[in-house]
C-alpha cells in the first residue's frame, strides 16, 4: 500500500552540540514555507530571526546557516546578474515529499498566479527542496490525491500556521497551456485561482498598449539612447518616474537592473 504521509518531519540532527537550534531554524523556515515562500532571501532572514537565535543560544545564525547547509538542513540558491551583487536565497533541503511539503509548492505556484501542472510542480520541489520525484513514485501521489480529495475527514497536522483541516489538494486533467498534452494539475482544495499564464492577453488594456509603445520605442535607436532609460510615452502612460516599472536603477543613463523583488520563483517554470 502507498503510503504518503502527511506531515514534514523534522531532521533530528544537532548545530552546535544542541538539537534546539536545529529545531528552530527548521521551524523558522517553515512559517515562510507554509505561506509558499520556499526560497527565502538570506539577508530578510538573518534580519528577522538573527536576535532570537543569539538572545536564545548565544549563537551567530549566518553561522548556524552555514551548519545547516553541511548537513543538509538546507540548501542556498545564487541569483547571478550583471553589474549586481549575487543574492543568496535559503530553503529546506527535504528528504521526502509529504502532503504537507506539495501543498507549500502549490501556495507558491499560487503566489505567482501560475498554472499548477505537473511539470512545473515536479520543477518547483527538484529546485526548492533539492529533492527528485522518481516517476512511479509521483504516478502514486497523484492517485492517492484523486481518491483523498472527496474525503473530508478532518487531518490534524502538527507544523502548518494554518488551519488546513480536510484534505487540502484537488487534482484534476487537464491539456497543458503550453505543450497541449494531457496532464494533472494539482490545486488547493476550495481555493483556487485564475492562472495568468494561459497565453491570453488582452490587447485593448491600457498597460498593452503602453508595453507595445515602449517595445516599438526602444527599437528606434535614433529616439533616444538604446539602454538609458524607458521612452517618455511609456512612463507617462504608466505614471511612474525615473523608468521603474520593469527595471529598478534603470533611470538616467545605467544599465537597466532586473527588479530582484520579482525573483523569488519567476526562474522555476
Amino acid at each position: 500500500k502507498f503510503n504518503f504521509d502527511f506531515t514534514q518531519p523534522y531532521k533530528n540532527v544537532e548545530i552546535n552540540n544542541s538539537p534546539k537550534i536545529s529545531h528552530l531554524l527548521q521551524q523558522e523556515m517553515i512559517k515562510f514555507a507554509s505561506a509558499g515562500e520556499l526560497l527565502v532571501s538570506k539577508d530578510e532572514f538573518l534580519e528577522k530571526n538573527a536576535e532570537e537565535f543569539q538572545r536564545k543560544f548565544g549563537a551567530d545564525l549566518e553561522d548556524v546557516i552555514s551548519k545547516a547547509e553541511k548537513i543538509n538542513v538546507l540548501h542556498t540558491t545564487i541569483r547571478k546578474f550583471i553589474d549586481t551583487k549575487p543574492l543568496y536565497y535559503i530553503g529546506l533541503l527535504l528528504d521526502v515529499l509529504t502532503i504537507e511539503s506539495l501543498t507549500w509548492i502549490v501556495k507558491s505556484i499560487r503566489n505567482d498566479m501560475m498554472t499548477p501542472t505537473e511539470k512545473l510542480i515536479l520543477s518547483r520541489i527538484k529546485e526548492c527542496y533539492g529533492l527528485k520525484i522518481e516517476q512511479n513514485f509521483w504516478k502514486n501521489v497523484i492517485s492517492y490525491i484523486l481518491n483523498a480529495q472527496n474525503d473530508k475527514t478532518p487531518i490534524k497536522t502538527y507544523n502548518s500556521y494554518d488551519n488546513l483541516g480536510i484534505f487540502p489538494l484537488r487534482a484534476q486533467k487537464i491539456q497543458d497551456p503550453v505543450t497541449h498534452a494531457d496532464t494533472y494539475v494539482i490545486f488547493l482544495r476550495d481555493k483556487e485561482w485564475e492562472p495568468e499564464d494561459q497565453g491570453y492577453v488582452d490587447e485593448n488594456t491600457p498597460e498593452w498598449r503602453a508595453f507595445v509603445n515602449f517595445v516599438e520605442d526602444f527599437f528606434k535607436e535614433d529616439e533616444f539612447p538604446r539602454m538609458g532609460g524607458l521612452p517618455t510615452s511609456f512612463t507617462q502612460q504608466q505614471g511612474v518616474s525615473g523608468g521603474n516599472a520593469f527595471f529598478s536603477g534603470g533611470g538616467g543613463g545605467d544599465t537597466p537592473k532586473p527588479n530582484s523583488s520579482n525573483l523569488n520563483n519567476n526562474s522555476f517554470s
